[in-house]
């Protein structure tokens, strides 16, 4: 047990840093990509507070996706702010998504 804690230390995850977990449904990939290059616009804003994994393509079924983006940040406040401006974007592209905080 003490070793996973070590570990969650070392790549910065909870309970050493806060995550959000959004997961974003029936998304063509098209749609998807310009949907990224925005989010990696807002990203460059908050000056290395914010990281954010790769999107993970989690299934595609009939031309649609389902992906999770992982946001992780040692700053509450700085998470809140972005995962705001997230759900702006994808309100812009109406797509369907769900949040996850821990």
């Amino acid at each position: 047990m003490l070793n996973i804690i070590k570990q969650r230390k070392i790549i910065n995850y909870p309970p050493y840093s806060k995550e959000i977990i959004v997961k974003i449904k029936n998304i063509k990939n098209i749609n998807f990509l310009y949907f990224w290059i925005k989010i990696k616009k807002i990203i460059k804003k908050f000056n290395n507070k914010i990281n954010i994994n790769k999107p993970i393509l989690n299934k595609k079924k009939k031309n649609k996706y389902k992906w999770n983006i992982i946001i992780q940040s040692k700053f509450k406040k700085k998470l809140y702010i972005f995962t705001k401006k997230i759900i702006k974007i994808i309100n812009l592209y109406n797509i369907k998504y769900k949040i996850y905080i821990d």
